[in-house]
């Protein structure tokens, strides 16, 4: 190569480098830039009020600023943990002055009206049917002024929901307190109420507002309770409230009224519940609640998740409106689908439960049917691609399996149930990758662990030891649980249930043979046995966890042989266990160099 040309490849090779070199300068400006306005923008929309609810947003917004999965609901299949108590607190703390300022006026301005009626009924200063005509009158004109207000304004919305209340609380002392109107007034009058509310809800785009109006609704048949009336019509009605209160859901998409209608929808029916099983007769129309028990059922347990089928399909026609910023933590930080799908059922059988006195096989059957269908719509609601929603169904269906077979089943034959079923999460929970399956298994795990370490601390039953039927069930707990073990994650979750496994059987053993004549020295002998082989398997396997559950055994036995045996056995049972065990050992430390693998150049693994 001529030295010009060199010359010229060096300066071409300067020169993009001096290119390289501003490019990266220029890259490193706008990666800046770009931290600084996305710190800016997350810090605007922490300090900015919810978006109002006639936006409809198709999807929510995490606070990453990356937009949910539209299959449930708004919420991602790997949704972050329930915020801390200091976040919730900053959340609430986050509602604009005004809203602060209309919250805690509106509720001061009532209390104040409230003790003003108060002070002029102990003064004697009006009849009733004038406190009434002014409690009407107040409510028109809350209504009147939130009405005039612009549609932009919050203070418009806390006085519609105000004058609500008002009219509520108006025709409940006409009728209760007073006597003024029938039943059939005051139960008419808080319909249209009810009614009036969430149609100006819907118009407004006001999602609050359909809260005090659906509430209202729901406690409109205990506010105006009559003893004289049947459970045909207040159940009717109940289902009516919430139809149409899942009406408006699915039309509007507003997560807070679903919210408000499960949690008031199954207290009125459990009220409900409550008295027709208080009254003496029990009622003959105990059926008529029952069919509303289902309908609410249906309706508050499949109206979220057809929804939300639509809603993946065409995300635009079916917008979704999350509740209010400063309430999304009190509702469980987001989890909307394990709230809304498992509370329905869980209410409904309680109820059903509750209402009937039905034969000791009848629940059972119950249970298992609804553990059937809801581990079907698991399993249809996953391959439908819906993550929020086949979890839940799932857990549903753990549940009513663990009832039922409580219902059938008891003592150690239930543990054994439980076991099976804890063995059967815990293997789909690996195989689905399911952290809830495998939540529940741990759970019903840590139920029979601490059913058997009470059978265990119990004395022993009439049967004869080992073979009893109740022995062999709890050994049978014990074989299961380290199957599960097997399919348990992670790793430190495993050895606990080894750990269990080995604390189960000496206590076990115990348990069984402490009763018989000398059986203290049966115990040990298992012990000492226990230990040897813990020991020798740990030594083969070049593994530490069995050595060191072998030390744990043989720390136990030795302890056991100075403290309990050295009282409670004959003589010659203790010279038997101390030369017996001790030379034991001492054969095997001599014997167990030769008997473990030719080592290969390369040390083992200290773990397992």
């Amino acid at each position: 190569m001529e030295p010009e040309e060199a010359d010229d490849l060096s300066a071409r090779v300067e020169t993009l480098e001096r290119a390289v070199a501003e490019q990266r300068r220029t890259l490193d400006r706008l990666q800046a830039e770009l931290r600084a306005l996305r710190s800016a923008l997350a810090d605007r929309a922490d300090a900015a009020d919810p978006p109002p609810a006639d936006a409809h947003p198709a999807a929510d917004v995490s606070s990453s600023g990356t937009s949910s999965s539209g299959d449930g609901e708004g919420q991602g299949g790997s949704a972050k943990e329930a915020p801390s108590l200091r976040r919730r607190l900053v959340s609430w703390g986050r509602l604009r002055s005004e809203d602060w300022l209309n919250y805690v006026g509106i509720g001061l301005f009532l209390f104040g009206v409230a003790f003003l009626f108060r002070y002029t009924v102990e003064q004697g200063w009006l009849v009733p049917a004038v406190r009434v005509g002014l409690g009407a009158a107040l409510g028109g004109v809350l209504l009147g002024t939130g009405l005039r207000l612009p549609a932009g304004r919050r203070l418009r919305q806390v006085l519609l929901g105000g004058s609500g209340a008002t009219f509520y609380a108006t025709l409940f002392a006409a009728y209760q307190l007073y006597g003024l109107v029938s039943y059939a007034t005051a139960f008419g009058g808080m319909g249209v109420v009810t009614v009036a509310l969430v149609a100006l809800a819907v118009r407004q785009a006001a999602p609050t507002l359909s809260l005090v109006g659906v509430l209202g609704g729901l406690g409109t048949p205990f506010l105006l309770y009559n003893e004289a009336g049947g459970l045909a019509g207040p159940s009717l009605y109940l289902c009516a409230v919430v139809g149409g209160a899942c009406a408006v859901f699915w039309a509007r998409g507003w997560q807070s009224l679903l919210y408000a209608t499960v949690a008031g929808g199954w207290a009125a029916f459990f009220v409900a519940v409550v008295r027709a099983t208080a009254a003496a007769p029990p009622p003959p129309d105990r059926w008529a609640l029952q069919a509303g028990l289902g309908v609410a059922w249906l309706l508050l347990a499949g109206t979220p998740v057809l929804r939300a089928l639509r809603r993946r399909r065409a995300p635009d026609r079916w917008p979704l409106v999350p509740p209010p910023r400063w309430l999304r933590p009190l509702l469980g930080g987001g989890r909307t689908a394990y709230g809304l799908v498992t509370a329905s059922p869980f209410f409904a059988m309680a109820c059903t439960r509750l209402l009937w006195s039905a034969p000791d096989g009848t629940w059972p059957v119950v249970a298992g049917t609804g553990a059937a269908v809801y581990a079907g719509a698991a399993l249809g609601l996953r391959r439908a691609s819906l993550p929020d929603y086949a979890p839940p169904h799932g857990l549903v269906a753990a549940v009513m399996a663990a009832y039922g077979l409580t219902e059938a089943l008891g003592g150690a034959a239930l543990l054994v149930g439980w076991s099976v079923e804890g063995v059967l999460l815990l293997g789909l929970a690996r195989r689905q990758d399911e952290p809830t399956l495998r939540r529940a298994g741990h759970a019903l795990f840590a139920v029979v662990a601490a059913g058997l370490a009470v059978r265990l601390s119990g004395t022993a039953g009439s049967g004869p030891p080992i073979v009893s039927t109740a022995a062999l069930s709890e050994l049978a707990v014990l074989g299961l649980a380290a199957a599960a073990s097997a399919v348990t994650t992670p790793r430190p979750l495993g050895w606990a249930y080894r750990g269990g496994v080995l604390a189960g059987w000496l206590g076990w053993t115990a348990h069984e043979l402490a009763p018989l004549p000398d059986g203290q020295a049966y115990v040990s002998l298992l012990w000492g046995l226990t230990a040897a082989a813990l020991l020798v398997a740990g030594a083969r396997s070049a593994r530490r966890s069995p050595q060191l559950a072998g030390l744990a055994v043989l720390a136990a036995f030795v302890g056991k042989l100075f403290l309990v045996d050295l009282a409670s056995l004959p003589p010659l049972w203790r010279i038997a266990l101390f030369l017996g065990f001790g030379a034991a050992f001492l054969s095997i430390g001599y014997l167990l160099p030769g008997l473990l693998p030719a080592p290969t150049g390369t040390a083992s693994p200290p773990g397992d």
